[in-house]
């Protein structure tokens, strides 16, 4: 299997290209970076732009910024080849033009492309409907380098809670000042950054002389770097569609 890394020389770009070598079946070909000088790195062929690898490509991981999102999708309906998309912070209309493209080519998108955060996903659901008369919050930490902020994991857990508990429809971004008593509708998120924090989020249930937490902690990017490679040899030969990491991890289940 043929991948090309595009943002290659990002910290993403690094773990990525590291960890695909411990998987025998996957042949990294080269990577694109905005950034790039074209030549060799580290013997593999390094380009701006992914036309460069135009016939040589049979699944394109992507972690880059969100301004690309529209020259990667271009390619891979191009090149009838996958995608493993990891960049966050879309707008919903990147969002919609992801979903239009998955109808010719195979995708699969997730704001988190670790096992443990995907196992958060799936339970966090059994919580909000068994706790829906309790209060819940989210708070999310990462290093000083994040632009986006939720976070898109972040953004998730608060879809999940929102879908199994409608009734937690105003979304309170911090809160600051004379806010007055939290409301039962309320659903507080909150973001922390600074240092080299890799990834961490926490889902507090809170009620009257208790609490319950629900955290997932990153200690190393390899955490995502190793699930993008497994996506990879997941979504090659699919048929056409939208895929999760989560779907990747069903037979676990």
């Amino acid at each position: 299997m043929r991948v090309v890394i595009n943002g290659i020389l990002g910290q993403m770009g690094q773990r990525i290209l590291a960890c695909s070598k411990d998987v025998p079946e996957i042949e990294v070909v080269g990577g694109a970076d905005i950034n790039a000088e074209e030549g060799l790195y580290e013997d593999l062929k390094i380009a701006q732009t992914l036309d460069d690898f135009s016939g040589a490509c049979d699944v394109v991981i992507n972690f880059s910024a969100p301004e690309a999102l529209s020259d990667v999708l271009e390619f891979v309906k191009k090149e009838k080849c996958a995608l493993v998309e990891g960049t966050t912070g879309f707008s919903e209309d990147q969002k919609k033009e992801l979903k239009r493209v998955a109808e010719n080519v195979p995708i699969i998108f997730s704001p988190n492309m670790s096992l443990g955060v995907n196992f958060l996903f799936y339970i966090l659901p059994t919580f909000v409907r068994a706790l829906n008369d309790w209060d819940m919050e989210l708070l999310e930490l990462h290093h000083k380098r994040k632009k986006d902020a939720p976070s898109g994991t972040a953004e998730r857990l608060l879809e999940i809670i929102q879908e199994n508990e409608p009734s937690r429809e105003e979304l309170v971004w911090g809160r600051h000042g004379q806010v007055g008593k939290r409301k039962p509708s309320e659903l507080g998120c909150f973001a922390i950054r600074g240092g080299d924090v890799v990834g961490e989020h926490t889902v507090y249930f809170l009620n009257e002389g208790e609490r319950i937490e629900l955290t997932h902690k990153a200690q190393t990017r390899d955490t995502f770097a190793r699930g993008a490679v497994q996506a990879a040899r997941y979504i090659h030969g699919k048929e056409p569609g939208l895929y999760s990491t989560f779907d990747m991890i069903k037979d676990r289940l």
